[in-house]
């Protein structure tokens, strides 16, 4: 579940826009300054209006909040504690929040909107509105979660207490990954980073229920109550199949994503985009991986046709592949549906939510408490159909007048950029001809999107909360598939405009 900031945020990018940044919530009377990066004052949240008949900004004045500073700090050793120790000894992190900062007033600001528009979306059935209204409706709808239990997930459990060959696990690890769950062996479609003008498959490592292979370290001791956490979820959730001897089952599956972990690149190797670019074509990565049936995983991906990929950790995907055919079936099945449960057990009835959330809210992140579910379904939504509730909160909050205003600013930045590679004396000509040029290249992106995105194709269900979660998570990746073959869409948004 993403965080969102407000709109009308200015952001500038060269090649595109990607990833929003996460921000958590405060309330804004908690916030006096950031406890990230800055510190700045925020004392109220309500705006006012100066004797100039100006408004005021709604979040405090301008400037560096000095009350947060802790000047008994050294700030050779510390600079951070240094400008921001007593706001940080005196400001109380909210009970559903792992972290706090200065945008999480924003944040908070910008659910509340968004709540309000959810509500108020109305529409024609199969209508962009009646989507947003029927996806929001279908994860508020308590008592019929609570009384579906556990059986929306039947049928895809079912499926897997199928699975009896090695075929058949490589099978069930594209069909997952199609739902946007990170197999051992994983793809995603992204843009050509020695091609930028053309996207490529890429095939990475991946399949962890932890967040990262140094965690699964014995030696590393500082993990080990992740470790016992993690263990206890996987028996938790194997009984819920019923398993009679789930302990047991649930240490063979952490003993198969031990072996992947052992495997997987560190996130310094990671960091280097040499080793991680690495084109092959189909008979390559047979022969980097002759185990594995990537026939069927290509097929079942839909990237058969594909003549390139970029496999970023080839030496995992070997030993992942090996691992698909040594690692008996049973395991495979067990680790199937412990994935699946992962992913969806927070849209199930609260005995599920709440062992979900023991393990990857309180033990994994320190959260203490779970958010209201309001502020959850407002997350799911946005999610699921960001640039539709954009499209409806941008008419509301963020005027055309406001949009010409801040591309104005932005133009202006950037001619005054341009200005200032032509004053600088230690630059060559030809430098700043170059330096121009990149210049020119950038892609100024303000408030929203020049193409609104088309959600004819996503299925929303008012009643079945699964299975608007794995649909939306279905179109997200033929959304993404589609682009194979086509130019890069540098007007393409990777953030909402409630973000």
């Amino acid at each position: 579940m993403k965080s969102k900031l407000l709109a009308a945020t200015l952001f500038i990018a060269a090649c595109g826009s990607k990833s929003a940044p996460s921000h958590t919530t405060p309330t804004p009377d908690q916030t006096q300054s950031a406890s990230t990066t800055t510190a700045t004052s925020m004392p109220a949240a309500t705006p006012a209006v100066a004797s100039t008949g100006k408004a005021k900004p709604a979040y405090g004045t301008y400037g560096f909040d000095t009350s947060g500073m802790d000047t008994k700090a050294k700030p050779g050793d510390s600079f951070y504690r240094y400008a921001n120790g007593t706001w940080l000894d005196k400001t109380p992190i909210p009970a559903d929040k792992s972290n706090y900062g200065m945008f999480s007033v924003l944040s908070d600001q910008s659910d509340e909107r968004t709540k309000t528009i959810i509500l108020g979306a109305k529409g024609a059935p199969g209508s962009e509105e009646r989507k947003i209204a029927d996806y929001y409706a279908a994860f508020m709808d308590e008592t019929a979660i609570e009384k579906a239990g556990l059986d929306p997930l039947k049928p895809e459990l079912d499926a897997i207490a199928k699975i009896k060959t090695s075929k058949d696990v490589t099978l069930a690890f594209a069909q997952q990954s199609r739902l946007e769950r990170r197999m051992p062996i994983t793809t995603g479609v992204g843009q050509d980073d020695k091609d930028p003008e053309h996207y490529i498959a890429n095939i990475g490592q991946g399949g962890l229920g932890l967040p990262d292979r140094d965690m699964y370290d014995a030696k590393n001791k500082q993990f080990e109550p992740l470790r016992v956490g993690y263990k206890k979820w996987l028996s938790t959730a194997l009984s819920w199949t019923g398993a009679k001897d789930a302990d047991k089952r649930a240490a063979a599956v952490y003993a198969l994503e031990e072996k992947l972990a052992a495997s997987h690149w560190t996130r310094v190797q990671n960091r280097d985009p040499q080793k991680t670019y690495n084109k092959m074509t189909i008979a390559q990565l047979t022969k980097l991986a002759p185990d594995f049936d990537w026939k069927t995983w290509l097929d079942a991906t839909g990237l058969a046709k594909e003549t390139a990929f970029n496999v970023n950790q080839p030496s995992a995907i070997t030993a992942a592949a090996k691992l698909v055919k040594s690692t008996p079936v049973a395991v495979w099945r067990d680790y199937l549906s412990v994935q699946v449960l992962k992913h969806e057990a927070g849209y199930l009835s609260k005995q599920y939510v709440d062992a979900w959330f023991e393990m990857f809210g309180k033990t994994l992140s320190g959260t203490p408490q779970i958010k209201d579910r309001w502020k959850r379904g407002v997350d799911e939504v946005t999610n699921a159909m960001g640039e539709a509730v954009g499209k409806l909160y941008v008419s509301k909050y963020f005027t055309p007048e406001t949009k010409q205003h801040a591309d104005e600013l932005v133009h202006n930045l950037l001619t005054a950029m341009g200005q200032r590679l032509d004053g600088l004396a230690w630059m060559s000509d030809e430098t700043k001809a170059k330096a121009k040029t990149k210049l020119s290249t950038y892609n100024p992106k303000i408030g929203y999107p020049k193409k609104w995105r088309d959600y004819s194709a996503l299925e929303v269900s008012p009643t079945n909360v699964i299975a608007n979660d794995e649909g939306a998570a279905a179109f997200e990746y033929n959304r993404q598939l589609a682009h194979l073959g086509q130019p890069i869409d540098r007007d393409e948004w990777g953030m909402t405009p409630m973000t």
